[in-house]
């Protein structure tokens, strides 16, 4: 069974966790099912975002066809190199180049990239045919791909029927409305009826989403939590015209990650102490955030401003508490996105030097996830939350909105509920809270005060003078957390292993044969042997 996915990135060519994501997926892919006797082959077809003469892991290994192309009056050459990655050396990648496709911000020029991609693409399948390739799968990698899988799957709808597998990772929604002209520029209407456009309409005269066209002509739609199919249920719930068979077209398989690390919690103080003395703080209870400043997603959403009125508590509140709140340790990777975002991260860094740290640029990330005892991930929306899951792994306690795959991770203190298998589940590992500044402060309090009382537990023990005391500080409006913590003194650290055990829920492997399910079901494969 092959394969063709298409993606806009793969590493290095990436802004995000996409291409992360989709090396895994395919590589897992390839290992589970590569070697049975009706194995999947993977290839990947991807514009050149600056990969054209080979970069890092990726080596240019021959020239494979050539052609020309039109768009409108345009006529574009466009060459297909096939690469390999180092790091994932059985998975194929062509590469398309040519003008636009060819420069490295992946989704620089996007308008002229996704018209090159999506005429290109169907003269890459007549190349794969001709040679004796056969494509039986086409896989959709976000709204991007969404021409191309189209009108691929368009040519050759008559002579052989290919599947396409349409992967939402992340609805762009107003992103991907363009002017009904486009489909005129990439000659659409060489693959089909472009009154057909009342399908996927439905942002204003003259406007089409891309994401609605995906959904529509794609056999099968999917993405990456089951929280976030919602998401997914609602974007479709605005065209009405395609709203045929929704509940059997549309499914959900989690993201995951590769490696868990099995970290030991008792180690988190060593390891914290270790990560703050590098970064020129003193030891102290670490919050920590990692990801792109979003202001469309949220991200870090209400943070920034939690952290100010954070340590600006006080007042009636303890000693003891107040001691707490001067005793934490912001420390926030800022990974790209928004400047003014960014601007006021560095102001907190300024007014808090001994309490923030804002960090740019490469660093091991699983230095901060083991030093992090409380992990924050506040946004409107998260289709699955890559980050979250990874400080998960290294045993941090979450702090998340209820949305999206922050949802499914998440086994609330107060509701003890598992959204990913929909059933009651004791084994709490977080909190969720408000996407509010005010709500979000009170939250990190509240579980920095877990943590403190683990830390005097474990220094002074249970019977001791300093634990009695703190325990009768906290504030009465943290109440059932105490009543909690009298019931069970090792709540901290018992949430802290919850954590590890739960990310190991969601494995790349686990990705990986959900996505193989898939494909057997839309190619009919009856006679495929699989590991699942």
């Amino acid at each position: 069974m092959h394969i063709l996915a298409l993606t806009f990135e793969y590493p290095p060519a990436q802004t995000g966790g996409l291409g992360t994501i989709v090396q895994d997926i395919y590589k897992n892919i390839n290992k589970n099912f590569g070697n049975i006797d009706r194995k999947i082959y993977v290839s990947l077809a991807m514009p050149a975002q600056g990969l054209q003469n080979g970069f890092k892991n990726i080596e240019i290994l021959k020239k494979e066809t050539e052609f020309d192309i039109r768009l409108s009056n345009r006529k574009q050459h466009i060459e297909v190199k096939l690469a390999s990655d180092s790091l994932n050396p059985n998975i194929p990648i062509h590469l398309i180049c040519g003008a636009e496709l060819n420069e490295w911000q992946c989704y620089a020029s996007l308008p002229q990239k996704i018209a090159l991609f999506s005429r290109a693409i169907p003269m890459f399948l007549d190349h794969l045919f001709w040679n004796h390739y056969d494509v039986d799968l086409i896989h959709i990698n976000d709204w991007h791909c969404v021409p191309a899988g189209v009108m691929g799957k368009l040519k050759y709808a008559k002579q052989q029927k290919i599947p396409v597998l349409y992967t939402i990772h992340r609805i762009g929604e107003k992103e991907c409305v363009y002017d009904v002209h486009f489909l005129d520029w990439i000659k659409f209407y060489e693959y089909d009826d472009i009154s057909k456009i009342s399908y996927f309409s439905g942002f204003g005269w003259g406007k089409f989403s891309i994401e609605a066209l995906g959904c529509y002509y794609a056999d099968k739609v999917n993405t990456v939590s089951r929280s976030y199919m919602s998401d997914i249920l609602n974007f479709m719930g605005k065209f009405p015209q395609n709203q045929q068979n929704t509940a059997n077209k549309t499914t959900y398989v989690f993201n995951g990650i590769e490696k868990f690390h099995n970290f030991n919690v008792g180690e988190k103080k060593k390891e914290r102490k270790i990560f703050l003395d590098s970064n020129n703080l003193n030891d102290g209870i670490v919050v920590s955030f990692v990801g792109r400043f979003d202001r469309r997603q949220g991200k870090p959403g209400a943070l920034l401003w939690a952290v100010e009125k954070f340590f600006g508590k006080g007042g009636d509140l303890s000693r003891a508490v107040n001691d707490v709140i001067k005793n934490v340790r912001f420390v926030i990777k800022y990974s790209g996105g928004d400047a003014d975002l960014l601007n006021y991260a560095n102001y907190l860094q300024a007014k808090f030097p001994a309490n923030v740290k804002i960090l740019k640029g490469w660093i091991y990330l699983e230095n901060l996830y083991k030093a992090s005892d409380i992990f924050v991930n506040v946004p409107d929306f998260e289709p699955f939350g890559l980050t979250t899951l990874e400080a998960m792994d290294s045993g941090a306690i979450v702090i998340g909105t209820e949305v999206g795959g922050i949802r499914d991770m998440i086994n609330d203190f107060y509701r003890k509920w598992d959204f990913a298998d929909g059933m009651k589940n004791d084994n709490i590992t977080g909190f969720w809270t408000l996407n509010d500044s005010e709500a979000l402060a009170n939250k990190i309090l509240e579980v920095c005060i877990l943590v403190k009382s683990g830390e005097i537990l474990s220094g002074f023990g249970k019977h001791s003078e300093q634990y009695k005391k703190f325990m009768d500080s906290i504030p009465a409006e943290y109440g059932k957390l105490k009543e909690e913590i009298l019931k069970e003194p090792f709540l901290a650290s018992i949430m802290m292993h919850n954590s590890m055990a739960r990310a190991k829920k969601f494995s790349i492997e686990e990705t990986a044969k959900g996505y193989a399910k898939i494909y057997k079901n839309l190619t009919n494969f009856s006679n495929f042997k699989s590991k699942i």
